[in-house]
């Protein structure tokens, strides 16, 4: 079941990564975001592959701002395949 949900999470940032504008249409069948805004938006890059340097930023300026209170072992997030 896991390998067949990372198969599925992976397609659907391949496709997302690859159709911009579907990405924008979507957008705005699930939030209030109007078609003109969605048409500027600046999309992120969707990977498969997990970035473990942002992945440690993230955890540090978490813990800097109070968001975390312990340290967090990035490794089952960085390497889970």
């Amino acid at each position: 079941m896991v390998d067949r949900f990372k198969r599925a999470m992976n397609k659907s940032l391949e496709f997302a990564q690859s159709n911009p504008d579907e990405v924008r249409r979507i957008v705005t069948t699930y939030t209030k975001t109007p078609q003109e805004a969605a048409d500027k938006m600046a999309l992120p890059t969707w990977s498969s592959t997990v970035d473990e340097a942002a992945m440690q930023t993230l955890v540090d300026l978490s813990k800097k701002y109070g968001v975390l209170k312990g340290d967090v072992d990035i490794d089952p997030f960085v390497n889970f395949g």
